[in-house]
């Protein structure tokens, strides 16, 4: 029941360190801007339909400032990270537990070097 969560903390942490690795290549704002892009396709989030009802959708349901782009203009280090939290529902109570990731990449990437 936790697995999916956990494979899918390894696809954003993949997508974290792809965004670091194009800094110098693409400007910042396109960088993050093509990162929050990835987190619509990995996972799933609940949230409230037209009915008020809460059911499942693709993504993993970011808001705005769970994406971290910082860069240190006099020493080149730049820190990338996603902080989100997902749901997992046990088996058999049908009990709903949050757990909280936050993949992060900081350093100098060869393209600032």
């Amino acid at each position: 029941m936790f697995a999916p969560v956990y494979l899918d903390n390894i696809d954003v942490t993949d997508a974290v360190a792809s965004a670091f690795n194009q800094v110098g290549q693409l400007p910042d704002d396109r960088i993050v801007e093509q990162l929050k892009g990835k987190m619509l396709n990995i996972g799933t989030h609940r949230e409230l339909n037209a009915d008020g009802e809460l059911v499942e959708a693709r993504g993993l349901g970011l808001d705005d400032d769970a994406v971290t782009y910082e860069r240190a203009p006099d020493t080149n280090v730049v820190s990338i990270q996603v902080r989100y939290v997902r749901e997992v529902r046990l088996k058999p109570t049908s009990r709903w537990v949050k757990v909280r990731f936050g993949p992060k990449k900081t350093g100098v990437p060869a393209g600032l070097k």
